[in-house]
């Protein structure tokens, strides 16, 4: 079985109120129905969204016997959202062998 990475381009709005840019990412309704209609597909869903708008999906998943693991920064994860997955990882915590992997843009 292979992983499957599914990506968009950013979506850019412009809030001339503030005049700012917002950059969001735009795939929450997409990641949610790929990942309930491929469900027969895979045992363990591997989710990088955090916040509390994904519970009813990790619901989903575990009374469908499926394993959920959300990785995210522990302080962008919601608290209330943890109770709902089978492991959480904080990126921030990830290793390389014995070294802590750098932060910065990624090239």
């Amino acid at each position: 079985m292979e992983n499957k990475v599914i990506d968009k381009e950013i979506k850019v709005i412009k809030d001339e109120n503030q005049c700012a840019i917002i950059k969001k990412g735009n795939l929450d309704i997409e990641l949610v129905m790929g990942t309930i209609s491929n469900k027969n597909n895979y045992k363990t869903a591997v989710i990088l969204g955090s916040d509390s708008d994904f519970i009813p999906v990790f619901q989903y998943l575990r009374a469908n016997e499926k394993i959920v693991i959300c990785r995210r920064r522990r302080d962008y994860a919601s608290e209330e959202l943890l109770n709902y997955v089978n492991k959480f990882i904080d990126i921030t915590k990830i290793t390389k062998g014995n070294r802590k992997i750098k932060k910065g843009p990624i090239s």
